[in-house]
């Protein structure tokens, strides 16, 4: 049985996974799409880049126990960017890694934000898209967010 087994786990191994990781241009002009509708704090372009019942993870605020994250809701995350005037905030995107497997896609990027001119933050984030026709929607996004330690890059211009 031992034979057996260890056959079937290096056929298993040989096999090529389904995902495939490489940087897919449809999944990163997604997320680069959301960031310029961000800037302009255009709320329509920013609500049909996500699905209608995609989420926006937020990471818990400073001193808080590490479990509490908030979860806001399509609808929230678009009052929350409306509420910035156009131009305040700048939000960028570094080093994509993205995943796809039939209709399911993955970004794994780091970031850094700019608001009113000044950095304010960095991190890493995590975005998961459904395709939907020729278009890839967001289904959620979850982030870090550190104020120091950030990696040097040229301000926006």
């Amino acid at each position: 049985m031992t034979l057996l087994a260890a056959v079937a786990t290096s056929l298993c191994l040989s096999l090529p996974l389904a995902a495939q990781s490489t940087t897919d241009s449809s999944l990163t002009s997604t997320i680069d799409r959301l960031f310029d509708a961000m800037k302009r704090s255009d709320t329509a372009a920013v609500r049909a880049l996500f699905l209608a019942g995609g989420r926006v993870i937020t990471p818990p605020p400073p001193n808080a126990p590490p479990d509490r994250v908030t979860a806001l809701a399509v609808d929230d995350f678009v009052k929350f960017v409306g509420n910035n005037p156009p131009g305040s905030w700048i939000e960028r995107a570094w080093n994509p890694v993205t995943s796809v497997s039939e209709g399911l896609g993955h970004v794994w990027f780091d970031y850094d934000i700019y608001r009113n001119g000044s950095r304010t933050q960095c991190g890493s984030n995590s975005a998961q898209l459904q395709r939907v026709g020729a278009a890839w929607k967001i289904v959620s996004m979850a982030f870090s967010a550190k104020t120091v330690g950030c990696a040097s890059h040229p301000p926006p211009s």
